[in-house]
Parts: C-alpha cells; structure tokens; sequence
C-alpha cells in the first residue's frame, strides 16, 4: 500500500465515521498539508492540491524571482528559477514541485491535524447539524439520555449528533431515566464553540403539547379538531382551547380530547410528567370564551371593558374567587395568555361595594 493510498483511505472512514462531506475533509487535509509543509520546509506559500479521484497528491510552492535573495521564504534566485522554468525573469512568480521526504505527508498530517485538521472537522459537524436540524427549530423529535451532568441532560438524536436540555428546559420534578426515548423541542441551535452539544432542546414549550394532541387524538391528526390555542406553566398546569373545524360536525369536541375513561388525555399527561391539562372549548364570543377558560371556577358574568384593548372585567361568586385567580395567580394568567384578553376578576361582594351593574351579563 503506497503512502497516498493510507491517506485516501483515512479519508474515507473519517467520512463515514464522521458522516460530513468529503470535501471538507479534504479541504481540511489540504490546509494541513500546507500548514505543515511551510514549517519543515521555511516557504511561506504552499498550496496543497488531493485529488480524490486520481488518488493523486500535489504540493507547490510559490516563490518570487529575484536577482539577490534576502528572503529565501518567500524569494527565489533568477538562476535557480531558470533550472526550473527557462522563460523566468526578475519579479514573475515562480510555481514549483516541493520535493517532499518520504513518509512526510503521514508525519505532517499528525502533526497538524490538533490544528487545523481537527477544527476543519468540527466545522464539517457543525455545518452538518446546521443542514440537519436548522429548519427543524420548533419540531418535537425522540432524544436518548448520553449523560447527566451539574443538572444538564445530554442526549443523542442520532449517533452523531447531541443536544443539551438545560435547567430552564427542564419540566419541574421530572425524573429522565436512560435508555428511554424522551420527547424534545428543538430550541435553538447555539454558536459554534470549542466542544459540547451545539442543539438546545426543551421540555416547556407549547409546541410539545401541539405535537402530543397531534400525536394521541386523531380528530386532532386529521383536522377534524382544531387546536387554537395553549397557555402554559409547563410542569403545574396547560389550558388548550380546541374547536371543531366543520360547525356542523357532530364530532364531541371536548369528549374527543378527553377519549374513553380519559385514556387519551391521561397518555399525554404520561408524557409531561403528569402535568394537569384544562380543556376549554373555544367560542368566538369573548364572553363564552373567557368563562370558559378560567374553567374549573365558576363565573356569574363577563363584561367586555374595552374591545379595540382587549380589556374585560369577570364577576365570580364569592366561594369561587380564590379558585378563579388560582395560586399565585396561575388560573386567570393562563386563562389571560389562551384568550388573549385582559381579565380582571372580582367577586360578586367586590363587584357590590363597587357599584358595578352585571345583571344583564349573567352568562
């Protein structure tokens, strides 16, 4: 096996090792090569040329012709340059074959490669993460458990590739167990860095409970329900407005979700750790919408404030005014968020001492 037939080889098991194109394993041996070669030999110009194809290896130097060299890097007599090309004269630039030692090029490979090669093959794996999984930003896809480590979560999404879950993306009280498929939002794909995953991925998002009703619900997966909107304090409580897409379908919107003795919604809640989920059916009456969503309270009347602001105003009996704002004010914020409207609650005492007339908008 000759000495260029190692390195063909070499490149073919990183290529298949590695999974990154071949050009820029070899774009990274070429700037090796050059690398090294200006050092063994003191020239400051070398270009390096791997034909994949051929097999074939090209190394030159470039020189410039003078008539008294001062700088044998970057300078070459007019007499040596004749020996190598008859036509030269003072102040061409001369291109010639570098005479290398045997076993160089395996030597200046090694040599080099903690310098060049290896960061040529870190961006190669980079590009290749960007190609892969960039436009998938927002998509729920299968990570196994490679690590856990000062409470980060390492994870292969496939036999190269790793992305980390973060403390921030982490769902409260949630044990991860290894060698168990867990379900990941691509959060975002972080800035090229010296080492460790370059994925973000997280478990608190909106999109993991679209892709779970898509996944579970099959009035959901062929678009017979409709998922209009979610608010969430991932880990405590999800509310998820769902509509029927054809108004005359008989199809039971909420019943659909829930699934025979809860089998459908209790899969999903399997898969966010337990996380409770509040259906709310949607109605486009900010009314019925809004009493509906601070679900599981209920309320005497909702009064639109200000439309153009989206500000309404609920009354609440007074034994439901707790439960309406929630602890720490979880209920009515994510019954806000789902909405989209301002809601500011009072119970029907506070509405009385107020002056506030709701009689006509008893729901």
């Amino acid at each position: 096996m000759t000495k260029n037939q190692k390195i063909f080889i070499g490149i073919d098991k990183l290529v298949e090792k590695k999974e990154v194109d071949r050009s820029l394993v070899i774009e990274g041996l070429e700037e090796s090569i050059a690398l090294a070669c200006k050092k063994a030999y003191d020239i400051e110009q070398v270009e390096v040329k791997i034909n994949y194809e051929t097999k074939r290896i090209s190394i030159n130097g470039f020189k410039e012709i003078v008539q008294e060299v001062n700088d044998p890097r970057i300078e070459l007599s007019l007499d040596e340059a004749l020996t190598i090309k008859k036509s030269s004269k003072i102040g061409d630039d001369i291109k010639f074959k570098l005479k290398i030692e045997k076993d160089f090029l395996e030597r200046a490979i090694v040599q080099s490669a903690k310098q060049v090669f290896r960061q040529k093959l870190k961006d190669a794996e980079y590009k290749k993460i960007i190609e892969t999984y960039g436009s998938k930003i927002g998509e729920v896809v299968d990570g196994y458990v490679e690590e856990i480590k000062d409470n980060y979560i390492y994870f292969s999404l496939d036999k190269n590739t790793l992305a980390v879950l973060n403390p921030k993306g982490q769902l409260p009280g949630e044990e991860i167990l290894p060698d168990v498929g867990v379900k990941l939002i691509i959060e975002s794909i972080g800035p090229q860095s010296k080492k460790g995953p370059k994925i973000i991925v997280s478990r608190v998002g909106v999109e993991l409970i679209k892709y779970l009703f898509r996944k579970n619900i099959p009035e959901v997966k062929n678009n017979e329900i409709e998922v209009v909107s979610i608010a969430r304090d991932a880990g405590n409580r999800s509310k998820i407005s769902v509509k029927l897409t054809d108004e005359n379908s008989e199809v039971d919107v909420v019943g659909s979700c829930i699934g025979s003795r809860g089998s459908r919604i209790n899969k999903i809640k399997s898969e966010i750790n337990g996380e409770k989920i509040d259906l709310i059916e949607y109605f486009s009456e900010p009314e019925l919408y809004i009493a509906n969503a601070l679900a599981p309270s209920l309320v005497t009347a909702v009064q639109v404030i200000d439309q153009q602001n989206k500000k309404t105003q609920v009354i609440v009996p007074d034994d439901q005014f707790s439960l309406a704002i929630g602890i720490n004010g979880q209920n009515a914020r994510l019954a806000s968020v789902l909405t989209g409207w301002k809601i500011d609650i009072k119970s029907e005492s506070m509405a009385k001492e107020e002056n506030i007339n709701y009689e006509d908008d008893i729901i």
